[in-house]
């Protein structure tokens, strides 16, 4: 995950200065919920509502309410001399989208959803960009049944044969890394092949959707963890 995709990202905001039928049925809580998502320190808790005060990323998201689903604070190192940001994936159910914010873009409110309300109900991908053919890096965030988002990464590599890992970011997401010969051709196809071995899925069951940002799920120290 390259670190001056946040930095660039960080400038341009700063100088603006700006289910199923069991989840429809439950009500928020007053209280943030027991969640076995990690937790960290930082302003506005996940699963928390939230009112967006920018216009930085687009009228359409001016006044809208949200849900704070995940939270991330990138390691800068040193080379960006700005004191290290919290971002905030926020999801929007009245656009259906996930969208980074900044602490200041948000206005917190009284209500909390239930971490379940953002646990798959069936097998979703969400790719980062549009992926061609050929490609050396794919990256995207996956969803299965019963489970919160996670995030993958698949890498063409000098190996011999393909492997994959399960990983623990440092920002908390969980997620797998597969290293891909160069032989191989690294497209949307191989990815959602590679995925539907490893997690017993048809490939024909995998949706295909706008999920969130990978890149800023993960975002930390730039080297994962094994789980």
């Amino acid at each position: 995950m390259a670190i001056f995709l946040w930095a660039t990202f960080l400038d341009s905001a700063l100088v603006a200065g700006e289910r199923s039928p069991e989840e429809q049925d439950m009500k928020p809580a007053k209280e943030p919920p027991r969640s076995d998502l990690p937790q960290s320190p930082f302003r506005l808790h996940r699963l928390r509502h939230v009112l967006i005060q920018t216009r930085r990323l687009g009228e359409c998201y001016y006044n809208k309410v949200g849900t704070v689903i995940w939270q991330a604070r990138p390691d800068s190192g040193s080379l960006h001399p700005l004191p290290r940001p919290w971002f905030y994936c926020v999801y929007v159910p009245f656009l259906d989208v996930y969208q980074w914010f900044l602490d200041p873009d948000l206005e917190p409110l009284d209500q909390f959803d239930d971490v379940r309300l953002y646990y798959g109900v069936r097998p979703e991908l969400s790719f980062d960009t549009e992926a061609a053919d050929d490609m050396e890096v794919i990256e995207g965030c996956y969803r299965l049944p019963g489970r919160f988002w996670e995030v993958f990464e698949y890498r063409r590599r000098g190996v011999p044969q393909s492997s994959r890992r399960r990983l623990i970011w440092p920002s908390g997401i969980a997620g797998i890394v597969c290293d891909v010969p160069m032989r191989e051709t690294l497209s949307i196809a191989y990815v959602i092949s590679s995925m539907s071995r490893h997690f017993h899925v048809a490939a024909r069951e995998w949706s295909i959707v706008r999920g969130p940002d990978s890149f800023y799920m993960a975002m930390g120290e730039q080297r994962p963890r094994a789980k």
